[in-house]
């Protein structure tokens, strides 16, 4: 490994012990009291931040390109994916089976979303002469 990989590895671990550290820090009682205030919001932000960085530059390392390809493919759809969970997820109830389908028809419902939009775009792009 050259430095510029260690330099990385240690960013990557600093950055997943950041949200580790938010994670066990949301669960203290005087944190939760504060579910509804800004406090709660910036520890979220500081549990998903983070772990969003480590698993960038963890994916810049993965040479599988199955994992590439699923991931280049939810993230391609995870706008579809933030408006549509959130309809489905009062669903769920604790259950197993429940929470996969609904992440697997959530996942269908963004392909088929992103799909349309796409369409739309590119119906619109071509009738307005857009580049």
């Amino acid at each position: 490994q050259n430095t510029s990989d260690n330099k990385f590895t240690t960013y990557a671990f600093i950055f997943l012990a950041i949200g580790i550290v938010s994670l066990a820090m949301k669960q203290l009682p005087i944190i939760r009291l504060y579910s509804e205030d800004y406090i709660y919001n910036i520890i979220q932000c500081m549990i998903k931040l983070p772990v969003g960085h480590f698993l960038i530059i963890t994916m810049r390392y993965l040479k599988n390109p199955v994992i590439n390809n699923a991931v280049f493919f939810i993230c391609s759809i995870s706008y579809e994916i933030y408006l549509i969970h959130m309809y489905l997820i009062g669903y769920i109830k604790q259950d197993f089976i429940r929470a996969t389908f609904v992440i697997i028809i959530s996942l269908i419902l963004s392909t088929i979303f992103n799909f349309i939009n796409k369409q739309i775009a590119k119906n619109l792009k071509t009738r307005y002469n857009i580049v």
